[in-house]
């Protein structure tokens, strides 16, 4: 399960200014901010239509986030492409795969969250560790949604705690 104030804590490492891209490896997302020679490689590359082949010695700013379905995912969705990145198709298609992937996640949890407050409470904590994603990558536009289920996150731990109160005086 994503811990969001430990994803918080990462993404605040990401260089702001840069362009970030997600790539794939070892079962790792790894969030990427490119060093300046490395976009003008890559703007260079784009205009002569080439493929450009990303090592680990070009890359800069990186964390990882263990999470095995996106990593099948990107596979299934970039296999052909995979270690050898095109620039038109693989790596401006990653943040809508990216972002397709956590909204069907979002999804599956709103339509699923259980009647238990203690249980509620950590897929209301897990959900809005994926909008915290979300926002992070998608220029702010999820930043609502995620600041609403900040909220509701808060509410749902405050009667979940409220609930163990009672249990404990009813014992």
């Amino acid at each position: 399960m994503l811990r969001s104030a430990a994803i918080s804590r990462h993404l605040s490492h990401l260089p702001q200014s840069e362009a970030t891209y997600i790539l794939s490896q070892y079962g790792f997302i790894k969030y990427v901010g490119c060093t300046n020679n490395l976009q003008r490689r890559m703007s260079h590359h784009k205009s002569q239509n080439k493929k450009i082949h990303f090592d680990s010695g070009s890359l800069l700013h990186w964390f990882s986030i263990r999470d095995p379905d996106l990593e099948r995912e990107l596979q299934r969705r970039l296999r052909p492409t995979l270690g050898t990145i095109s620039i038109y198709q693989s790596l401006d298609s990653i943040p809508y795969i990216f972002r397709d992937f956590y909204l069907r996640k979002i999804n599956y949890l709103i339509d699923s969250i259980p009647d238990d407050c203690q249980e509620a409470s950590l897929v209301f904590n897990q959900i809005f560790g994926y909008y915290l994603i979300l926002q992070k990558h998608s220029s702010r536009t999820y930043l609502e949604e995620c600041l609403q289920w900040r909220i509701k996150c808060d509410a749902m731990r405050s009667l979940a705690r409220r609930q163990r109160l009672r249990e404990k005086a009813i014992a």
